[in-house]
């Protein structure tokens, strides 16, 4: 689908469906309990869109050099205030092999869950769309769209991972313009 491949970054990817996430709350300016529910919630968005899962495995302050984690999550002062977020991710050739997620100090409660999931979506591989979807430049809205689906889909077909059968996930429009998606036993 155009909108997947425009969406996916070069094509990287985790190299299995488990990916997990550490957080580490040194100057947040949010309660550990509202930063780690926030977390889960976003990491399931995307998890139930495809074929991973996403465990947040608890905080950490603990940083060696070298160490790179799946996902870590902590906060940044940016030099510019408009900034919300910012993702990094390490890779060998496509396949990742770290993220490194930032989120603003200036990033507001009523932000967090929106700036989060955009950035764990860039932590999977996926770029910006400019269809006004969580992964859109300024994200906007507060839940995953089409283009959000179809992109993280195209890089994590769900059912697909560890052998298990491929899940027809086929967009059609009918002619009302009403979208369905084949469930797993074909009905619909």
């Amino acid at each position: 689908a155009p909108e997947a491949e425009a969406a996916v970054t070069k094509r990287s990817h985790w190299p299995n469906d488990h990916i997990e996430c550490r957080y580490n709350q040194t100057d947040s300016p949010f309660e550990l309990g509202v930063v780690e529910a926030a977390i889960r919630e976003a990491g399931q968005a995307w998890a139930l869109k495809s074929g991973l899962t996403f465990e947040y495995v608890g905080t950490t302050t603990d940083l060696p050099e070298g160490v790179v984690y799946d996902c870590l999550i902590s906060w940044d002062a940016f030099a510019n205030v408009f900034q919300l977020g910012q993702a990094r991710n390490y890779r060998i050739g496509n396949t990742f092999v770290g993220s490194d997620i930032r989120l603003s100090r200036w990033t507001s409660r009523d932000d967090l869950m929106l700036v989060l999931t955009h950035e764990i979506g860039h932590g999977l591989g996926l770029g910006h769309d400019a269809q006004g979807c969580i992964m859109q430049a300024s994200p906007s809205g507060s839940q995953l769209c089409f283009a959000d689906y179809a992109a993280i889909t195209h890089l994590y077909p769900p059912y697909q991972l560890e052998g298990r059968p491929a899940l027809d996930c086929t967009v059609n429009l009918l002619p009302n313009q009403q979208v369905f998606i084949p469930s797993i036993d074909g009905r619909y």
